[in-house]
């Protein structure tokens, strides 16, 4: 799979949860092992390998900023989920767990 089909698949993915903005903050944490089950059981193994993929082999992720989805460096990305965690984004965003 090609990275444009990754980010497509992941913002298809998150779109499809009405969580976007949020989520994309949560998957990463999942793929990163900082969450545990039952939040690994939001993916399929297919969904899991893509988005390991996206992380590890294309170098990038994916996030919601004023209305579309954009692909970042994973570092830069790295940097970014450092400084907040999905549940400070949900909260900053006002969605309910």
């Amino acid at each position: 799979m090609t990275e444009k089909d990754d980010l497509l698949e992941a913002t298809t993915l998150v779109d499809s949860w009405n969580a976007a903005g949020w989520v994309e903050y949560l998957l990463f944490e999942v793929i990163e092992d900082q969450r545990k089950p039952p939040f690994w059981m939001l993916v399929s193994k297919d969904e899991l390998a893509m988005l390991k993929r996206l992380r590890d082999k294309h170098k990038t992720w994916f996030i919601y900023i004023a209305g579309e989805w954009r692909s970042l460096p994973i570092g830069k990305w790295r940097e970014l989920a450092a400084e907040t965690s999905a549940d400070e984004q949900r909260e900053a965003l006002g969605r309910k767990a």
